[in-house]
């Protein structure tokens, strides 16, 4: 049996937990898949994966040797960036994100990027919040406000930023501007549903100390461009990411509230890609080129010095806040 391809079946499996869907992906049969996972767990002398009916699972022993078989793979596919590092890299790269962060974050840099790659194309599909913990296989690169826990997946973090409570004046002239965190109980708020059920947002009271308030949304979205748009036409007070509302808050739409009371907690926002061969060097030329154009403020912030939520309450909410 070909060790190297035995690693590359058995880390699909990994990724995939399913035989069927990586005998699909490699254009092999679910039984080819089986039985040669079966041979190389004879050989190794251990059980790598637990399995039922609806999918497989990394044992300990499996999970070590996962990590092992990781480390292989990315050594051989930076060999192989290596090997046209003075070629053209060309190719299809599919990016998944939440419109939010295309529209703010992507969209104002890929010209750049096009012009340096012109052999690369590029298609974006909007950020679903079922695979949490998970990529899709047939992403590439996929860019969120939440760290997936699958340890299948890179992870790196390419920023951070901030949020805003803020309304619009003709809110605030109807119903009153909120002058402390608790006032926000009389208002009408306006929250992410992919947040749910983190219905709180950090405070910091008057002495100093943070808190979380309780918040009781009349209006929630799955889309940050929706609760933008519901808040610009006064529905209500809503926290928004700093690069989301900047825009409507220097036009005069927005009106920025509690401010002294709102924490300066950075969140941070990650890329996430899988491990496959013949990909990194694609997937790392937009990496590269991010690092490098992503304008630094006090508002869209590098992925160092970044500080850390209020309590760990907050870190449970980030890890839901795939919309942003």
């Amino acid at each position: 049996m070909d060790r190297l391809t035995a690693m590359e079946v058995f880390a699909d499996v990994a990724l995939r937990e399913s035989f069927s869907a990586t005998a699909r992906e490699l254009g092999l049969s679910p039984s080819g898949v089986s039985k040669l996972i079966s041979r190389l767990e004879t050989r190794l002398g251990v059980l790598l994966f637990k399995r039922n009916a609806r999918q497989v699972v990394l044992t300990a022993e499996g999970r070590k040797y996962y990590d092992g078989v990781k480390h292989i793979l990315e050594s051989l596919a930076e060999l192989e960036d290596s090997r046209i590092e003075t070629s053209e890299i060309s190719g299809h790269l599919r990016v998944m994100c939440s419109n939010s962060l295309a529209k703010h974050i992507l969209a104002p840099r890929l010209a750049g990027f096009m012009d340096a790659y012109p052999a690369l194309s590029l298609e974006f599909v909007q950020c679903r919040n079922d695979l949490l913990g998970s990529l899709d296989p047939g992403v590439d690169i996929a860019f969120y406000s939440a760290e997936p826990r699958s340890s299948s997946l890179i992870v790196r973090k390419i920023l951070s930023t901030q949020h805003v409570i803020c309304a619009s004046p003709a809110y605030l002239s109807r119903w009153g501007e909120p002058s402390v965190p608790e006032d926000l109980e009389r208002h009408r708020c306006l929250n992410l549903s992919t947040e749910a059920p983190c219905t709180s947002w950090p405070m910091r009271c008057s002495n100093g100390q943070m808190m979380r308030l309780q918040i009781s949304a009349a209006i929630t979205a799955d889309s940050s461009d929706l609760l933008l748009s519901l808040t610009k036409a006064g529905a209500g007070i809503a926290r928004l990411a700093r690069f989301h509302a900047d825009e409507e808050i220097a036009s005069g739409s927005l009106t920025p509230i509690l401010e002294k009371h709102n924490p300066r907690y950075e969140q941070p926002i990650y890329a996430v890609y899988h491990t496959r061969r013949y990909l990194s060097h694609r997937v790392r030329a937009l990496l590269d080129y991010l690092s490098r154009n992503i304008l630094t403020s006090e508002r869209v912030l590098p992925a160092n010095g970044d500080a850390g939520p209020c309590d760990s309450t907050q870190a449970a909410c980030d890890r839901l806040s795939w919309a942003i």
